[in-house]
């Protein structure tokens, strides 16, 4: 109970005290007041997990609206999946070979004042369970522009894998108020998010043995040359069939989530053929079953039918002309 209650008193910033007892008077003896609780907690920007398979990164939007004027941070989950294959972040599997590099992750993240203390990452806890005595809460969609060193391939087979992933957040747009304008993150305090990695399991990056864990995580400025992207500086050709940033997986290297849906990138060719699949589909979902069957039963019918009118019209070769 002691060691509870000294934790949650941490957590708070000494707004839980922690349990005392009442000291033992002895004789000749001063009885000694408790001790005080930290008055300057450590305000990390990150944590790792013991066993090195999760990281909850605190990171601060300077350009990002948040209410009464304070200042803005976004928390991010890393982990894996379970079999330890791919890098999972708030819940949707982001990087180390995805399923489908076609369609970027949707980064989906809890906005929190600057102000607020990261609690210890247990194993066990939630990213949203993190904070504590935090009521103002903001779902924001982020874009962002992610990169590796080396390049996430799946057609590339690395030996003592040690990938490197770098994050910068661009954009972002609060998902609980539809009429909250589009946000350019271009501050050039803003920092980017490195997670280094490793696989523990010394085999080939595409090996089904591979279990990949967060070896640290830093917290770095912006290039001195950065420069801001938009959404309008990368068009996308009606021919072009991926319309994507690079020639190989994970094709994509700068999401803006405007540009994507679940079918991958908006007036691309391979979106404008899965949309018309998805429409047929669709269309074909709506016919109840027997009216489908009834359709063929009279295809067939009509395709006998029409075989039989040339058999019939064939002439006897036996039967002689007039």
């Amino acid at each position: 109970m002691a060691i509870t209650c000294s934790l949650l008193s941490r957590l708070t910033n000494g707004t839980i005290p922690e349990k005392t007892t009442t000291p033992i008077s002895r004789p000749g003896q001063a009885v000694s007041p408790p001790p005080k609780p930290s008055e300057e907690p450590s305000n990390s920007d990150f944590y790792i997990s013991r066993d090195h398979s999760s990281a909850l990164v605190k990171l601060d939007l300077p350009g990002a609206p948040f209410r009464s004027g304070q200042m803005s941070s976004v928390l991010l989950n890393f982990t894996f999946t379970s079999d330890g294959h791919h890098l999972v972040l708030n819940g949707r599997i982001f990087a180390l070979t995805v399923p489908n590099p076609s369609v970027p992750a949707r980064l989906e993240v809890l906005q929190i004042p600057s102000s607020v203390y990261l609690a210890p990452f247990a194993e066990d806890l939630h990213y949203r369970d993190s904070v504590l005595g935090s009521t103002l809460k903001a779902n924001l969609l982020l874009d962002y522009d992610f990169r590796f060193q080396n390049r996430d391939d799946p057609n590339i087979r690395y030996y003592n894998y040690h990938p490197v992933l770098h994050v910068n957040i661009i954009g972002c747009l609060a998902l609980e108020d539809d009429n909250s304008p589009y946000v350019l993150l271009d501050a050039p305090s803003q920092r980017t998010v490195v997670i280094s990695m490793r696989d523990q399991s010394v085999t080939n990056s595409g090996d089904p043995r591979r279990n990949f864990t967060i070896v640290s995580v830093q917290l770095l400025p912006r290039r001195a040359d950065y420069r801001a992207t938009e959404p309008s500086d990368k068009s996308c050709s009606p021919f072009s069939w991926r319309c994507a940033d690079i020639e190989d997986p994970p094709w994509y290297e700068v999401v803006w989530q405007a540009h994507f849906d679940e079918l991958g990138r908006i007036g691309s060719l391979r979106w404008r053929f899965l949309r018309f699949g998805s429409c047929v589909n669709h269309f074909v979902s709506l016919v109840p079953y027997p009216v489908w069957i009834l359709v063929a039963v009279g295809i067939v019918w009509r395709l006998f039918g029409l075989r039989q009118a040339e058999v019939d019209t064939e002439p006897d070769p036996e039967k002689p002309l007039l």
